[in-house]
């Protein structure tokens, strides 16, 4: 990620923060039994990484944010 300070910690003009949103979650018991496929939570439905490429071929389940 970006930094907005410079080393003399004045604003650095001209510059965006990264908007890069996901999150990713693992869960699985304590015991090991029962695994789930990791959650990948994402911004847009059709985002453009996703472009010409199939979503059900993924080994996570992605989801969008709906309030995104």
């Amino acid at each position: 990620m970006e930094s907005n300070q410079t080393f003399s910690t004045g604003a650095v003009s001209g510059c965006k923060k990264i908007k890069a949103g996901f999150l990713f979650f693992f869960v699985l018991n304590a015991t090991d039994s029962h695994k789930f496929r990791p959650l990948v939570i994402g911004k847009s439905l059709n985002s453009r990484c996703f472009k010409n490429f199939n979503k059900s071929a993924l080994l996570v389940v992605y989801r969008a944010n709906s309030k995104a």
